[in-house]
């Protein structure tokens, strides 16, 4: 009954309120697969706009009642609409669909015996959905589980969307999040599809799709990483290209389309920034490429532009000014050094890319391979998309090495970040090289087509597999030992407890947990030493105080440790059932025959120590 039940609000959340914009608008007459692609991008950012700018009325709560009467709307908006709409199935739809239905099978299976979603970002990803959910509104700090952390600048789009999931589901919080995820996830290669259907031919959009949805490992393996920020920001981005695109270049004489393109690319715009900033910055280069590119820049392309700036500006308002007074402020204060952190140590860890690592976070050798050699066809023949965008690689590899240039400003984001999303470039490059090259075949095309069909699917069917079944396992932490012991710490101990967790440091001043004693806060209500991932959004009296405890943790079982941990009023030590695997972690074997701790929990493999 909750799967049921998830399925109906998703798919209410993410159909309805797009749909019904899309209907109204100039895409009624669009193909299906356009029109229905447009139309999720849209209801994605439909929602974090409107939960961002319920912020500015004071006291207004987007709960149940208020989203159900949201979809009750657009729900008949869209059956008076509907009529004027053709809704014909071509045969090539089919394989859209087929490809969408395979990314959704893969994406669900791989989390079919790991409920709650992977590694150190999804807990806040989770409490955010929670107090979403809870309130009503997009929070503004992490209270009651961590108040020190305002949220100011961080994008919180995506709780808009689970949230609202949550809500009217009524599923828990880790489930609304990990369902909405992935059912992104599983759309990613429709941005891809509408570009390429819109600009360059079906086939190749098709392609496109299947590049991303299968043979490419990235977006599929940000479910073991918890990226779901970036990965509904990623979503929405082809989708706001094509639309600001399109508005830019002037096509349309009418008045009341270009309005329609306006608002449409305006509210795309700021949602993608809502959901993720740094993802906006990226995307803020292709826009600037694409326009290059046109011929001439009219009068009417100056003022198109003013106005989308200052609409785009207006909606994300609530969203952009705080963040960027806190970023101005924090870049360009001196750094404190945290523990034995330093600007040195945080550069060689966080920005600082081994080349090697390419192959294992961004795209695998021979998918490399094949899209250079599509870059090359696109370029040898002129193609204009594929000058576009290689340009974009170009400028996004310059924007992930700006901090060669020592000014902190500019170190927006690290090199990463970029890599792992290079499945969008290589996916448009491929689908547009192949559909280029179907148009040069004259009368073998339909043989070629033929042939080249059941290789991709071939190919499709290979890496498909590995999508649904390649999990990085360590990364899970929850297992059912620890969701029972979560109830017995609820239990027996009192609200104000204090828990010193397995935990690593993966920057100088950025501690989290290694196991399912991470995720205190959620599943048991408690506190621990280790705090969230985000951390560094706290003041700075707390991001030393957290440093300070997680390496006490760290320093156990020494006298000093003890002290200090017992000083700063923490009472317990949680043991998870997947330990440290990435360092020596709390021995137990050591620590249960100390004067200081005293076991008062041990169940397949998940140990709670009292401090004496």
């Amino acid at each position: 009954m909750l799967e049921l039940k998830l399925i109906l609000a998703l798919s209410a959340i993410l159909i309805l309120p797009g749909l019904a914009l899309v209907l109204v608008g100039p895409w009624r007459t669009d193909p299906f697969w356009q029109r229905l692609s447009l139309s999720l991008a849209v209801s994605v950012v439909f929602w974090p706009v409107l939960f961002y700018g319920a912020r500015l009325v004071p006291g207004f709560v987007l709960g149940f009642p208020a989203i159900l009467i949201i979809l009750s709307g657009s729900g008949a908006l869209i059956v008076t609409r509907i009529h004027h709409t053709q809704w014909t199935f071509a045969g090539s739809d089919w394989w859209l669909l087929a490809v969408l239905g395979g990314a959704l099978m893969s994406r669900f299976y791989i989390i079919q015996a790991e409920p709650y979603p992977a590694w150190s970002d999804s807990l806040h990803h989770v409490l955010l959905t929670q107090l979403t959910a809870e309130t009503g509104r997009l929070p503004f700090t992490l209270a009651p589980y961590v108040p020190e952390v305002k949220l100011d600048q961080y994008h919180l789009g995506l709780y808009a969307l689970s949230g609202s999931v949550q809500m009217l589901s009524g599923a828990p919080a880790h489930t609304a999040l990990l369902w909405t995820a992935q059912v992104l996830n599983a759309g990613a290669g429709l941005g891809v599809f509408y570009v390429l259907d819109r600009w360059v031919g079906r086939t190749g959009a098709i392609l496109g799709a299947m590049v991303v949805s299968f043979w490419s490992f990235q977006p599929a393996w940000y479910v073991n990483w918890g990226r779901f920020t970036q990965l509904s920001s990623q979503f929405v981005l082809p989708f706001s290209w094509v639309i600001t695109f399109e508005l830019l270049r002037g096509l349309s004489s009418s008045k009341s389309q270009l309005a329609w393109f306006l608002g449409l690319s305006a509210l795309l715009n700021a949602g993608l920034f809502e959901l993720h900033f740094r993802v906006a910055i990226l995307y803020a280069p292709l826009i600037v490429i694409s326009v290059l590119m046109l011929t001439r820049l009219t009068r009417l392309f100056w003022q198109l532009s003013l106005q989308l700036c200052v609409a785009s500006g207006l909606l994300a308002l609530p969203a952009l000014w705080p963040s960027i007074l806190v970023y101005v402020s924090r870049t360009t204060q001196t750094i404190v050094e945290q523990g034995s952190a330093s600007a040195a140590q945080i550069r060689t860890v966080y920005f600082d890319f081994p080349l090697q690592v390419f192959w294992s976070i961004g795209l695998q050798p021979w998918l490399t391979a094949l899209t250079l050699a599509a870059v090359v066809f696109g370029l040898w023949r002129r193609q204009r998309l594929t000058g576009v965008v290689s340009v974009w690689v170009i400028s996004l590899m310059l924007i992930g090495n700006a901090y060669l240039l020592g000014i902190r400003l500019l170190n927006v984001t690290n090199f990463s970040a970029i890599v792992i999303m290079l499945y969008l470039p290589a996916s448009l490059f491929i689908g547009s090289a192949a559909e280029l090259m179907l148009h040069q075949l004259g009368r073998w095309q339909p043989w070629v087509l033929r042939v080249g069909a059941v290789l991709a699917v071939l190919i499709s069917l290979y890496t498909g597999r590995a999508r649904a079944t390649e999990k990085e396992i360590l990364r899970y932490f929850v297992t059912p030992a620890d969701v029972q012991a979560m109830a017995w710490i609820r239990q027996n101990t009192p609200a104000t407890a204090v828990f010193g967790i397995n935990t690593v440091f993966w920057l100088p001043h950025a501690p989290h947990g290694t196991d399912a004693g991470y995720w205190l806060p959620y599943l048991a209500g408690r506190k621990t030493t280790a705090g969230v991932m985000i951390n560094d959004l706290g003041n700075p009296d707390y991001i030393s105080k957290t440093v300070a405890l997680s390496q006490a943790v760290l320093q156990l079982p020494e006298q000093t440790a003890f002290e200090q941990l017992r000083r700063s009023g923490v009472t317990y030590l949680y043991i998870g059932a997947k330990g440290n695997p990435l360092g020596p972690g709390l021995d137990i074997n050591t620590l249960r025959h100390l004067p200081q701790t005293q076991v008062v929990y041990e169940v397949d493999g998940v140990v709670v120590l009292a401090l004496r």
